[in-house]
């Protein structure tokens, strides 16, 4: 079940693409609680950039070893 996704769409010469990520809700509230130590029950409006903040960190690092090749 997902409870949450991020999103990201990729345009360079080379290629168009799109980047998604979802979580459970549980498991999204685990890592956000691990990443802010601020302990949520539900997804609220408040929290839900985080998990595009994720899917950022994610894409930085893959974007930066991607280059490197």
């Amino acid at each position: 079940d997902i409870g949450i996704a991020a999103v990201i769409s990729m345009v360079c010469s080379d290629f168009k693409g799109t980047i998604s990520l979802s979580f459970p809700t549980q498991v999204f509230l685990k890592i956000y609680e691990n990443m802010l130590g601020e302990k949520h029950s539900t997804i609220t409006d408040e929290i839900k950039d985080g998990a595009g903040e994720i899917l950022n960190m994610i894409y930085g690092q893959a974007k930066t070893a991607l280059n490197s090749k």
